[in-house]
C-alpha cells in the first residue's frame, strides 16, 4: 500500500514540476483570479526591486520572470534586457526597443525573445488583458529580423541591434536552423485577447516561431514549485527507509 501511495505522489510531483504538463492538464479549466496570488508575485517582485536597487517594479519583473522561466542568473538577466526604459535607468545607451524587452540565446543556440508587462494595481491585474498595443510592435520587429531589414533596425538601441545581428549570424552559419521562442509575460490574470493572439500567430506563422504566454497563475506555479522539490526529497527519504 505504501508503495502505491508513494508512486501516486511521485507522479503528481513530476507533473507539478513541468509547467507545460501543468498547463495541458489545466487546459479548459477556469482558474479564477485570487488576490493572494497577486500579492505573492508582487511581494516577490518588490523584494527583488529593493535587493537589486532598481528604479521600477517593472525592471524587477524582468529579473523575476527570466529567472523563473529560464533559471538565469542576475548577471545573465541584466545583459539580456533590451527594454529602453531599463537601459536608461541603468545609464546605458538607449534607443527604440521595438517592443522587445529581453533576448537570451542559450548554449544550444535556441533564441528566447521576451515582451513583458507588469502592473502594481490589483484591478488591472484582475481585469485587463495583455495589452494588444504590443502586437504591432512585436510583428514589426520579427519582420525586420526575418527579412534582414537593417534599415528598420536603424533607430533601435545598441543592445537590441547586437542581439539581432547575432541572430542573423546564427541563421547564416548554423547547420541546424535555430529555434526561436517568443514569450509574452505579465502578472495579468487575463491573457492576450483571442482575436489579437490569432492575429499575432497568423502574422508570425511563416517564421515558425513558438509562442508562449506566461500569466499571473503561471508565475504562481513557477514560484511555488520549489516546495515540490522539497517534497520530492522528503518522499525519497521515506522510500529509502523501507
Amino acid at each position: 500500500m505504501l508503495k502505491i501511495i508513494l508512486c501516486f505522489l511521485y507522479i503528481n510531483v513530476i507533473i507539478c514540476k513541468n509547467i507545460d504538463v501543468y498547463k495541458y492538464i489545466h487546459k479548459g479549466i477556469e482558474m479564477s483570479f485570487n488576490i493572494s496570488n497577486f500579492s505573492l508575485i508582487n511581494s516577490t517582485v518588490q523584494s527583488i526591486k529593493e535587493g537589486l536597487k532598481l528604479e521600477k517594479s517593472s525592471d524587477a519583473f524582468y529579473f523575476f520572470a527570466l529567472n523563473k522561466i529560464l533559471e538565469l542568473s542576475n548577471d545573465d538577466i541584466s545583459e539580456s534586457i533590451t527594454d529602453n526604459s531599463f537601459l536608461k535607468n541603468q545609464s546605458l545607451p538607449s534607443g527604440h526597443d521595438r517592443g522587445i524587452d529581453a533576448v537570451y540565446i542559450d548554449d544550444d543556440n535556441n533564441i528566447h525573445i521576451f515582451n513583458m508587462k507588469y502592473t502594481e494595481k490589483v484591478e488591472k491585474s484582475k481585469d485587463a488583458n495583455f495589452p494588444s498595443s504590443e502586437i504591432d510592435k512585436i510583428i514589426n520587429y520579427f519582420d525586420c529580423l526575418y527579412n534582414v531589414n537593417k534599415q528598420g533596425m536603424k533607430n533601435a538601441n545598441d543592445r537590441l541591434k547586437q542581439f539581432t545581428e547575432e541572430i542573423w549570424l546564427l541563421f547564416s552559419k548554423e547547420k541546424k536552423q535555430p529555434i526561436v521562442k517568443l514569450y509574452l509575460c505579465s502578472n495579468h490574470y487575463l491573457g492576450i485577447e483571442s482575436s489579437e493572439y490569432d492575429r499575432l500567430k497568423s502574422s508570425l506563422s511563416e517564421y515558425k516561431i513558438e509562442i508562449k504566454e506566461y500569466l499571473l497563475n503561471d508565475f504562481v506555479f513557477l514560484t511555488t514549485r520549489g516546495n515540490i522539490k522539497h517534497l520530492m526529497h522528503s518522499l525519497e527519504l521515506i522510500k529509502n527507509s523501507y
